[in-house]
């Protein structure tokens, strides 16, 4: 587990770094909330950022023939259900997915090539991500989606 923090912790400080140099303003925010770092662009629009990180490559979800580094874009914690049967109780699971409100921009991180890439959340059809590394996703391509609703307002400035 300890393990598991720190590649995340690593990424969202490449993440953080990235963004600065591109010369937009951006902070970390608390772990209760379903993104990682919020950004304001030229305008100071609000973006919700969710970051994924990965150390090496693995089995590719999509083609088991290939490697490549993968992100699972589902929530780390499962949903457990409580059902009653003849035997008593049992226990089922499902996926933890992200809502539509969740983050508008996904930010998957390499870390051992210190490279991010960035999909707009509308644009993530499926569970996983699997990427080559020379990919070319930029964060100028996801920013004419920002976020303007007063309640996550609110929640980031409790942060800040």
């Amino acid at each position: 587990m300890k393990n598991e923090i720190n590649i995340g912790s690593a990424g969202e400080h490449l993440v953080l770094s990235d963004i600065m140099l591109q010369g937009y303003k951006c902070f970390k925010v608390e772990e209760s909330l379903p993104f990682d770092i919020v950004m304001f662009d030229k305008k100071n629009k609000i973006y919700k950022i969710q970051v994924k990180s990965t150390l090496n490559k693995k089995t590719n979800y999509h083609s088991k023939k290939k490697t490549s580094y993968c992100f699972s874009v589902v929530r780390q914690k499962q949903i457990r259900k409580k059902f009653k049967d003849k035997s008593g109780y049992t226990y089922k699971y499902k996926e933890n997915k992200y809502g539509k409100d969740d983050y508008d921009i996904l930010a998957c991180v390499i870390i051992p090539l210190k490279k991010v890439f960035y999909y707009k959340f509308k644009d993530i059809k499926l569970k996983y991500i699997s990427l080559k590394g020379n990919e070319k996703q930029h964060l100028y391509q996801c920013l004419r989606y920002p976020i303007i609703d007063e309640k996550t307002i609110k929640k980031i400035k409790r942060c800040y």
